[in-house]
Order: structure tokens, then sequence, then C-alpha cells
């Protein structure tokens, strides 16, 4: 199975000012930075990326840093900082928090005042396209709302540890970042038809329901169609017919998932979760049920996934023991390998 691909880089000063991908300026050259990486999962692009005040040409915007056709769609996140945009004659103001959709090279302007963080996913619009998505325009910021519910970013954040440190296989990885950036535009109701507005508001109280209840073990599909008074089968309607391929049950797992990985991902510590802890209050039934989901997820097996956050704990860097108190303190006292 094909392998991810990863490429890191640190710019500085005004060699490293001119030696930036594209139309890139800054007021103080000496004082310019850039840094982050870019990574592939195939025809999947990622890219992390910090920077300095500068000023971006509209030949450096392109889909995530990379030398790509106008057949991609680049999602952008801002993390830290915000950006001015220029498009023709309007100034569009994105702050910290916000995220914008932009397709190929299209010529846009773009300027940060602050020191910034963006989070870059591009995916092909012929694979967007496959989840009926055709987003309204070129440019343009997605919704508050539609961030707040969809699960693309802590996704992402979840991810980007992992891949640090571990080259992880490029499916099934690639395929769900496409649904999950296919689900965001779905989640935005300004790129959903009126005619399935209905639809998209019974989701969205289902999303709802799913953030308060899915670290309960008993939180099932047919509970949540329950709460919601509807049947299943209405239930099941709604999610193929405004998601991106993603059932109930792995809209929930998904988020048990996040939430079990962010618990680990903490440092080491004696109030530090082992990974059985981590599972069942995460919603998972055991640690079986947590090792499928992140085999599925990730391709990988979770002691080799939680190793990428090993970054995070100082300690683990000293020596292999070091290591060897990090896999013991995830795998806890209660019997995993048992």
């Amino acid at each position: 199975m094909t392998a991810s691909t990863r490429a890191h880089f640190d710019l500085s000063g005004a060699e490293g000012l001119s030696l930036a991908e594209g139309n890139v300026s800054s007021d103080d050259p000496e004082g310019f930075w850039m840094r982050g990486a870019h990574w592939s999962f195939g025809d999947v692009l990622l890219s992390d990326l910090s920077f300095s005040p500068a000023m971006f040409g509209p030949a450096a915007v392109r889909d995530g840093g990379f030398e790509n056709s106008s057949t991609y769609l680049s999602v952008a996140f801002l993390l830290e900082g915000e950006f001015t945009i220029t498009d023709g004659e309007a100034h569009l103001r994105f702050l910290e928090g916000t995220a914008a959709y932009l397709t190929g090279h299209y010529a846009i302007a773009a300027a940060n005042p602050a020191p910034s963080h963006v989070l870059i996913v591009s995916v092909t619009c012929e694979e967007l396209a496959n989840h009926g998505i055709h987003p309204r325009g070129t440019f343009g910021g997605l919704s508050y709302s539609a961030l707040l519910r969809d699960p693309l970013l802590p996704f992402l954040q979840t991810l980007l540890p992992i891949i640090q440190h571990n080259s992880i296989p490029t499916e099934p990885t690639a395929t769900i970042l496409a649904q999950l950036v296919a689900g965001l535009f779905i989640a935005d109701e300004g790129q959903v038809s009126s005619g399935r507005l209905d639809e998209r508001r019974l989701r969205n109280r289902a999303e709802s329901v799913i953030s308060r209840s899915f670290t309960d073990r008993a939180f099932t599909p047919a509970v949540l169609a329950h709460r919601l008074g509807i049947r299943i089968d209405e239930l099941k309607t709604v999610f193929d017919d405004t998601g991106s391929g993603e059932t109930i049950a792995a809209t929930i797992e998904s988020r048990r998932l996040t939430s079990a990985i962010s618990k680990l991902s903490t440092p080491n510590t004696d109030a530090a979760p082992s990974m059985v802890a981590a599972a069942t209050s995460s919603g998972f039934s055991g640690l079986a049920a947590l090792e499928r989901a992140v085999q599925a997820t990730y391709g990988v097996s979770t002691i080799r996934l939680l190793t990428g956050f090993r970054r995070l704990n100082e300690a683990d860097y000293l020596d292999q023991g070091g290591v060897q108190q990090f896999v013991s303190r995830v795998r806890g006292n209660d019997g995993f390998g048992t």
C-alpha cells in the first residue's frame, strides 16, 4: 500500500523570503520567517504553515502550496492571526477560527498583519463531485456554524501529531479526508439548495445530540433516532442525503475516536489516562473497539499511532527507556495485551 509523503521547510530572513514559493513579499525582509510541512496522501494534500506578516500575490495562492492544476479545491483554516483577502475590488477579512475555500490558481491576493498559522487541505474537484459537491464560485468563506458542527478540523488536529513522526498508509486516510471536506460543504447551508434545508436542519439536530451523547457506551444509531422522534430508516435517509458517505454509526465512532486520541495525546503526567480508560471514557466498549477504529481510520496500530505524540513529553526523547515509559503509560495497568 502506498505510504504518505511529507516535506518540511524552515525559511527565515531575506534569503528565506527569496526562496518562498510564489509571489511573497514583506515589509521586513530580515525579520521574515515561514515554517511548516506539506503532506500528500495520494491525490489529497495537506499543509501546516506558520509565517510572519507578509503579502501574498496571486501567484502564491495555490492549492496547499503545491504545484497543482485548477482541478483542486483547498479549504484553509486560520488557526492563529488574521488575513485580509483582496478579491477584485472586494476586501474580505478573516479572523482566527474562520475558514475559506478556493479552487485552483484563482487570482486573489492576501496579507496577514500579524504572525499567522494556517492549516490547508486540498482535494480534487472530481472527488468532491463524486459526493455531489459543486461549490459556488471559486473563492468564499465557510459559515462558522458549519465549522463548529463539522468534524474535519478536529480530525486534522488529531492527525497532525501522528504524521509529524510517522509515514502512514495513503488509505484509508485519503478517502476519509475527502469525505470530511465534502461533509463540511454539506454542513454549510450556504452551499446547500433550499430543497434540502429541512433534511439539513434534522442532520444538524442529530449532530448536536451526537456531540452531547457519544461518550455514553449505550448510545447507538437507534437511540439517536428515538431521541429525534423519527424511525431509524428515516434517519439513515437523512444521513444518506446530507452526508458525504459516512453512516450514522461511523459518525458516532469518529467522535469517539477523536476524543480518545485527544485524551491519549496529553503530556505524560499522573493524570494521563491509560488506553483502556481513554477508550471507555470516550464511549468505546473497550480497547478492542478502539483498536479497530484506529486501524480502520489510520491504517496503523494504536501503539504506532500514539508514539507520534511522544513530542509532547520531553522525557520520551531522552533514551529508549523514555520510549518504554511512554508505551507503559498508554498501555496502562488494566490488562493490555492479555
